[in-house]
């Protein structure tokens, strides 16, 4: 059984609203060939008895894009494996499947696992014209100012704001297309057969009211960070706004749904 569906909050119609399952958005940019890309943690962990080795995989009409055969008008969805251990001098980086629509794990290897690999769900998209205008305001926002200067306490809100608004676009793009992906976990029996279970993903169904409260938190501690940064006479102001923004991030909200299939 997947743990975040064992652990999630029944919604009453076989599906659970899942904790930590799926995170905010972990990294975002824009791509060299105009589209733009997008991560999120994700907990792919197994809990059962008897069981040898799990595969994770994922399917959809975008899923067999994932591995970097993508046109430049074309969405991708799969997995990326982050290696968080290091290597010696000429020493390859272990194997991870790396971006990758499935992978595998041994049951008895899944916190080394963990520990030894940061595995995200990634997307790929191209932009619309919502998010080329969004994306284009916070650079220009930014770029008035520059590293010459401190941001004015309107200015470093408007930075803010615009990226909160960005931040927003990419959320729904990202949530939007991996509610046409399905993750199916296979687990492989220490007695041989396997027994495989399959689920959608989805936003909750106030995903942008959710999303949006917990972004906007951000707008002000965001900006006393941007005006304050090398201020000496405001460094309290600028210590409060660090510790606040913490325990935003500290507490992502709850953005996804699972649902078994049948």
């Amino acid at each position: 059984m997947l743990r975040a569906y064992a652990e999630g909050v029944p919604q009453g119609d076989g599906s659970v609203l899942t904790t930590k399952f799926i995170g905010t958005l972990g990294s975002a940019s824009a791509m060299d060939d105009g589209r733009w890309y997008a991560s999120r943690d994700i907990d792919l962990t197994c809990e059962g008895e008897g069981i040898a080795s799990i595969e994770y995989s994922l399917s959809g009409p975008h899923v067999s894009q994932a591995a970097g055969q993508n046109e430049e008008d074309q969405t991708a969805v799969g997995f990326d494996a982050l290696y968080n251990g290091e290597v010696g001098e000429n020493e390859a980086i272990p194997d991870g499947n790396g971006t990758a629509s499935s992978y595998t794990v041994t049951y008895d290897g899944q916190a080394d696992d963990e520990r030894a690999f940061n595995r995200t769900l990634y997307v790929m998209f191209p932009a619309d014209d919502e998010l080329s205008e969004a994306a284009e305001l916070s650079r220009q926002l930014y770029d008035a100012t520059g590293f010459t200067r401190a941001p004015s306490w309107e200015e470093a809100v408007g930075q803010a704001e615009s990226n909160v608004a960005l931040s927003k676009l990419l959320e729904r793009r990202s949530a939007e297309i991996l509610a046409s992906t399905t993750l199916t976990m296979t687990a492989h029996l220490d007695e041989g057969g396997m027994q495989t279970h399959a689920y959608s993903i989805a936003p909750r169904e106030d995903f942008d009211e959710v999303l949006g409260q917990w972004l906007d938190s951000q707008v002000e501690p965001m900006a006393a960070i941007s005006r304050y940064r090398d201020d000496p006479n405001h460094a309290d102001v600028y210590a409060s706004a660090l510790d606040d923004i913490r325990g935003i991030y500290s507490q992502p909200p709850d953005l996804f749904v699972l649902t078994e299939q049948g």
